[in-house]
């Protein structure tokens, strides 16, 4: 009778088990840096595909290092300026109404970032309205491109930028006010 020969089962090779845990925690953390990378973006991006819109009140003695326009005896109705400024697409658009200004706008800038300690940032973006006019005018712009890294800034930060509306009277600073919640909808 032949004699049957039976063959071990051959044993897996050395550091197997190794192996498979690095396998197992390099897809894991492949997994963990791509879902923190989406939270980061969702932060920045909005779902719904529309820019980003925060709100802006600019008063007279909210100006650094001032003195803005202001109105010494009726400080709740002196000159300021309402609206929204909306970043997204690398664009900026606003809608600013200003009141009780005693001269014609001249020019208006979207400063910024404050850091730390600071009053005072340099204009981020020129809005170059030109002269548009005094007292209840209204402020509307197209398109103003940015770059995607000032979008970032502004759209993570917000109320590290402000708006400063210069005037003829008033040409350091006639009224400023940072940006404020986000509003809805879009202009």
């Amino acid at each position: 009778m032949k004699r049957r020969t039976v063959e071990s089962p051959q044993r897996p090779p050395r550091g197997w088990l190794l192996c498979l845990l690095v396998s197992i925690l390099l897809v894991a953390a492949t997994t963990l840096a791509v879902s923190a990378a989406a939270l980061v973006t969702a932060k920045f991006i909005r779902l719904d595909g529309l820019p980003h819109c925060f709100t802006v009140f600019a008063s007279g003695p909210d100006v650094v290092p001032g003195p803005g326009e202001a109105d010494p005896f009726h400080p709740e109705l002196g000159p300021m300026a309402k609206g929204r400024v909306e970043v997204g697409d690398e664009c900026l658009r606003w809608e600013i109404v200003c009141f009780n200004l005693s001269s014609p706008v001249t020019s208006m800038a979207l400063h910024g970032p404050l850091h730390r300690g600071m009053e005072t940032a340099p204009p981020l973006v020129d809005m170059n309205i030109g002269d548009v006019g005094k007292d209840g005018h209204f402020l509307r712009s197209k398109c103003l491109p940015i770059t995607y890294e000032q979008e970032l800034a502004i759209n993570s930060r917000p109320g590290d930028f402000y708006l400063q509306l210069n005037s003829e009277a008033f040409p350091d600073g006639a009224v400023r006010g940072p940006l404020g919640t986000r509003c809805g909808g879009s202009l």
